[in-house]
């Protein structure tokens, strides 16, 4: 099979041979003696291939003159992006022959998270008794002095549990000390009457004990301390 062009100058440019015309050999033979017909030889293939190359060198030169370097260099940037994201993933289906291999089916790796709920005890604070405020606290006097009626129930800060149920010897007569939630503890002192014991557990609405005078008092009142981490605090600082 033969491609047939027009002949040119050597040197001049030449148009690549075109590959559907079809001769016979004595056809062919017969016009390369007339000189209108070249054989497609590798001498042509190669100046053919120079050509082509100089046009593409020369078609680079005036995109880079036209397109700014940002936008090229954006550009380039893309194409580096699209390749290695192309290298990063994996055949889908490969078909090879009359074999077709199909991807494995998804497995879902399950995750079992455990959850431990921890509760702390939060101490609910609330006045052990409302009446008048007749001493307040200071360095020498570690709590506070509220007055009331003789006999009226007196209830805790706080839940907690009872420490300390008895006749204190520092003038306070019949106290209680309560230990509750966040290192509080609570000493009500000149009681009439304890109703509780040591150990026993109180929850903010039960009545630990009594007002009374008993002890260093001029009446019946309650004289009420808050201990935080052992230090005494101002009671006032904590009720609501």
């Amino acid at each position: 099979m033969l491609n047939g062009i027009t002949y040119v100058p050597y040197g001049t440019r030449r148009v690549l041979p075109l590959r559907n015309v079809q001769s016979s050999y004595a056809t062919a033979g017969t016009s390369a003696l007339r000189g209108n017909i070249i054989w497609f030889t590798p001498e042509a293939i190669i100046a053919d291939a120079l050509n082509i190359l100089t046009d593409m060198f020369f078609l680079w030169q005036i995109f880079r003159k036209a397109v700014p370097t940002f936008a090229f260099r954006i550009a380039a940037l893309m194409g580096l992006m699209f390749l290695v994201f192309s290298l990063n993933q994996g055949p889908g289906l490969a078909v090879a022959g009359n074999y077709k291999a199909e991807n494995p089916k998804p497995t879902i790796d399950r995750v079992i998270l455990t959850t431990n709920i921890v509760a702390r005890e939060h101490p609910i604070l609330s006045w052990p008794i409302r009446g008048g405020l007749t001493s307040r606290f200071s360095s020498y006097h570690k709590g506070i002095d509220i007055s009331s009626s003789y006999g009226a129930p007196i209830r805790p800060l706080a839940s907690g549990n009872v420490i300390f149920a008895g006749w204190d010897n520092h003038g306070f007569g019949n106290a209680i000390i309560i230990r509750s939630a966040a290192g509080y503890d609570s000493k009500y002192g000149h009681l009439s009457a304890l109703n509780v014991k040591v150990g026993q557990r109180v929850e903010g609405d039960s009545v630990i004990g009594f007002i009374g005078a008993t002890g260093v008092a001029t009446g019946p009142h309650l004289h009420f301390e808050v201990y935080k981490d052992g230090l005494a605090i101002n009671p006032l600082n904590v009720l609501p």
